[in-house]
Formats: structure tokens, sequence, C-alpha cells
């Protein structure tokens, strides 16, 4: 009798501890629920950045790197680290050109590139590049901001470039190793590389020199030997390229404007939400207010540096006479192209 109650005390020994235990792993609906949510939040916390690659010419200190971090910062601030941009500085990815054809291919995401080499695939932006069409900083500065920009620059989509903002890099003027430029006529023995672009080329040839058209990564060397005379750039980028060591005059003929584009891969963009497009304009326009700003309160500093550097600044120059006889080239593109691009601008005046 006493042994079959010792066995009736072990069941139930047993059955009280497997219902502790069924009762303590028990959770309410409200504690599942809450946990599934907290590993939703975690997956989605540790999900990795979009990281999109952009190219660009310039080095590290130069306008269009700088408008690239700014770009960048930009970005990832807005989309809390959603996008990570990798800068890739120097020609890394090659020159304008093939930046702009990887784009076009989905192979580079993004790029600060020249407006003047877009050109050959965008032909509409050639009006950025007319001699003597914009006026004065403030002209740029009026115009950067408008909407007849912004519809210059959804010409890009044809050619699968989605232009989100411009970089005003200021004026180009003329540096050689012969003598001061004055008048067009002071061109006649100088043999000068100019972008490789219809509108570059027409403009030096009317202004009498022997015209060379030639990548921007061959300029130093070939100045250096001597197989050109002189260039044409804004002052900026003579300190920048280190023109200087191999140019010694530098007249101000400010004959046309300089421009870079932030621009993105139409393969890239479309793979976007439409919400996640929105704040990438955003951040581009920022980046170009604050980086047009700056362009303009340094240009005269890179004037003064290029005049330590041993260069000798000319600003005797008859502009007139170089607007003058360039007045072809801008008819000649309007006949071309209309003036649907150039009315906007020649009205901000």
């Amino acid at each position: 009798m006493r042994k079959r109650h010792y066995v009736y005390l072990a069941i139930l020994l047993t059955l009280t501890v497997l219902f502790t235990a069924a009762c303590s792993g028990a959770k309410s609906p409200g504690e599942s629920n809450n946990q599934s949510g907290n590993s939703a939040a975690n997956t989605e916390s540790k999900q990795e950045p979009k990281v999109l690659k952009l190219g660009h010419i310039g080095s590290l200190e130069n306008e269009y790197n700088l408008m690239a971090e700014r770009f960048k910062e930009e970005v990832e601030k807005r989309t809390n680290g959603r996008y990570v941009i990798q800068i890739y500085p120097a020609r890394q990815l090659g020159g304008d050109r093939e930046i702009i054809e990887a784009m076009q291919y989905g192979n580079v995401d993004a790029g600060v590139v020249t407006s003047s080499p877009m050109v050959n695939f965008v032909p509409a932006l050639g009006v950025l590049d007319l001699p003597y069409v914009f006026k004065s900083w403030d002209h740029i500065e009026k115009y950067a901001k408008s909407d007849a920009l912004q519809e210059l620059l959804k010409e890009g989509e044809k050619a699968g470039l989605i232009n989100l903002a411009v970089l005003p890099r200021g004026f180009r003027s003329i540096t050689n190793s012969k003598h001061p430029i004055r008048v067009p006529e002071d061109l006649k023995d100088i043999k000068i590389r100019v972008i490789e672009s219809p509108v570059f080329v027409n403009t030096f040839k009317l202004f009498g020199g022997t015209v060379i058209a030639m990548a921007a990564g061959e300029v130093y060397t070939a100045l250096q030997q001597k197989t050109i005379d002189a260039q044409e750039n804004t002052p900026a980028v003579n300190i920048y390229e280190r023109f200087y060591e191999v140019q010694k005059y530098f007249s101000l003929t400010q004959h046309m404007s300089a421009w870079g584009i932030v621009t993105i891969s139409k393969a890239t963009w479309d793979k976007m939400p439409a919400e996640d497009q929105k704040i990438f304009r955003e951040a581009a326009l920022a980046a170009q207010e604050t980086q047009t700003k700056l362009q303009r309160e340094s240009e005269a500093g890179f004037i003064k540096q290029l005049q330590e550097k041993g260069m000798e600044i000319n600003d005797d120059v008859d502009r007139e006479a170089f607007a003058k006889v360039t007045k072809p080239v801008v008819d000649d593109w309007i006949a071309k192209n209309g003036d649907k691009y150039i009315k906007p601008i020649q009205e901000m005046e």
C-alpha cells in the first residue's frame, strides 16, 4: 500500500513540473507580435545601403570634387544612409566622354561632368558654350536658378542621362607662352588647344588661332613639349592643373562661361522609387547653390594666385572685338537648333 502511495506522488510531481514549464514558455499574443515586429525592424536596420559609383575628372581640391562631395553629403543625409555614393576622382573612371558613355550603358551610376563634351551626346547643351552669351556672374546665377535651365537639362533623358543640377565654374580665358592677347589678331601665331566641341572649334577659328582639339588629360604635356602654345580655361583650372608652370600669360578674354553638370544614369534612375528621385534632385540643387556661391567668391583669389606664381595677368582685352567676330557662331547655332534655349538666356541679361 505504501509503495503504491509513493508511485502516485511521483506521477503527481512529474505532471506539476511539466505544467509549470509549459506555462513559463507560453507568450501572450501581444508579446508574440512585438517580437515579430522587432525582428522585422532588426532586418530592416541591417539592410545594406545602395552604393552608387560617381566619377569625375577633377583632382581632390578641384570644384568637381567639391561638388561631388557636397552632393554625396546631401544624399546620404537626406536618405538616412540608405544610399552611399562612392566618388572616383581624377579620371579614375576615364575622361568626361568615357564617364558619360559608361553612364549611358549603366556601368557608372553618376558623374559630375563638363557640359562641353556632353554636347556630343546632348546637342542642345551647346547653348551653354556659346561665346559671350553670358555677360556676368549675376547673369550666370540668375540662369542657374531658372526654370529655363531645368527645361534644357531634360534634354539629357533622350541620351540616357538624367541631369539634376549644374556647377557654374566661372569664365574661361586664354593662357599662352608667347605674349599677351588683347584683340583677336593677337592669336594669329598661336596654336591653341580647345575642347572637342564644334562650338569651341568654330569660335577659335574665328578668333584666328591655329585650333587643336584635344582631351583635357593631354594638355599639360602638350604645353610642356611645345606641341601647342596656348589653352583656355577658368582661373581655378589653371591652378588645379598647374598650367602656370608651362604658361606665362593669362589674358582675361572671358569668352565663354564654364559649366559642370551633376548627372545620373537613366538605368540607375529608373530603379529608384519616385520619393528617392525627388530626394536626389533636391540634394543636387542644394549642392549647386552652395558651390555656385563658393565658385564666384573664389575666382578673384585664383587669379591672384596665378599672378603670385609668376603669370602675367592681362585684363586689357577688347572683349567687344572678340564678341563681334564670333557672332556667326551664335547665328549658326540658332539656325541649327532654334532659339528655344538661347532666348531665355538673352532675356535675362
